[in-house]
């Protein structure tokens, strides 16, 4: 797979290519072009067909702007072809790059959500400690206090008598 990337490559760059400046845009013509579009339909071919093929495996909203990128890719492509001076793929994929770092699982995101509920969790443990040592000093205060109650009326009695 990586000498066919690597064959790919050479192509676009040995293939002539020409550069246009037409209405103060700039694109490419060529058959380097021409090859690249095809070498990019080639891929996107390629992973619809995975995309089909484990489509029951990505049942997850998570996945959606994988879907999206390849759906408005391909309209990008189809664009592309028919009117070169359409220069919009670099605000599909920052799009895109956008929805997926807000929907998957970013690493950033997740640390933050563990670190959340851990410090959640300590605050519980710790409340739940505070209460049992509290609940401890007020059950041995309320025995201590009997004690001490019972052992000054035994004092008292034994005098008495």
């Amino acid at each position: 797979m990586l000498l066919y990337y690597l064959l790919n490559i050479v192509a676009v760059i040995i293939l002539p290519s020409k550069i246009v400046f037409e209405n103060n845009m700039f694109y490419s013509t060529g058959a380097s072009t021409n090859y690249l579009y095809f070498c990019s339909l080639t891929y996107t071919l390629i992973i619809a067909f995975n995309l089909i093929k484990n489509i029951y495996k990505m049942y997850n909203k998570k996945y959606y702007p994988i879907y999206l990128f390849f759906v408005l890719s391909v309209l990008l492509f189809m664009i592309k072809s028919y009117n070169p001076e359409f220069v919009q793929i670099s605000f599909v994929i920052s799009l895109i790059t956008t929805l997926i770092y807000f929907t998957m699982e970013n690493p950033d995101l997740k640390l933050i959500k563990e670190l959340n509920y851990s410090r959640l969790l300590a605050n519980k443990t710790r409340n739940s400690t505070v209460d049992i040592l509290n609940n401890m000093k007020y059950e041995l205060k309320d025995s201590l206090t009997s004690l001490v109650d019972f052992g000054y009326i035994d004092v008292n009695n034994m005098s008495s008598e």
